[in-house]
């Protein structure tokens, strides 16, 4: 449960980062379609990622903050990533603060409350009564956990690659023109 509540944190993190903490209309939708959890119903299998727990969250974090919203960018999700890890290193207290604040959001959105039903209320519940130090390992695991953009699996380097080839080829053309 611990892996589902870092996706879902993960995404409200996004919406802070990108609005300034000033909370906007489509705030539910950002958070909802980064959240695998929220969004198809995910659930991280914590005994297959036994050896490194976090890998997949991150891994699917990752990818959907660089497909679905308005902002994508690979430093971006490495500050959002740092900002989840804060939010669970700092304790429980600070994870339960996410977690009302993301009731208070879906409570306004029409068909989003009900993943205050299904998801929310009963986090809001279960992370009081986990211990302290579980809350804080999640934060540190995810510190620990290195990602490169080959890992995401969305051919980043390639395209990166490809624009500077692109770029090199079309500033001669520049030079010429001029």
């Amino acid at each position: 449960m611990l892996l589902q509540l870092a996706d879902i944190v993960f995404a409200y993190s996004y919406d802070v980062r990108t609005t300034f903490f000033q909370s906007t209309c489509e705030s539910h939708w950002t958070v909802v379609k980064l959240s695998s959890t929220l969004s198809c119903f995910c659930e991280f299998d914590e005994v297959a990622a036994e050896m490194r727990p976090f890998k997949d969250v991150l891994i699917s974090s990752y990818r959907r903050v660089l497909t679905y919203p308005l902002y994508r960018n690979f430093q971006l999700c490495e500050a959002v990533r740092h900002d989840t890890e804060r939010i669970f290193q700092t304790g429980k207290v600070a994870v339960l603060k996410v977690l009302l604040n993301l009731r208070r959001m879906f409570e306004r959105a029409e068909p989003k409350y009900l993943l205050n039903k299904l998801y929310i209320d009963d986090f809001a519940i279960w992370v009081q009564k986990v211990p302290e130090e579980n809350v804080k390992a999640v934060g540190l695991g995810m510190e620990a956990e290195k990602l490169e953009k080959k890992d995401i699996g969305l051919g980043l380097d390639e395209a990166e690659e490809m624009y500077h080839i692109a770029k090199e080829q079309k500033e001669p053309e520049q030079k010429q023109s001029s």
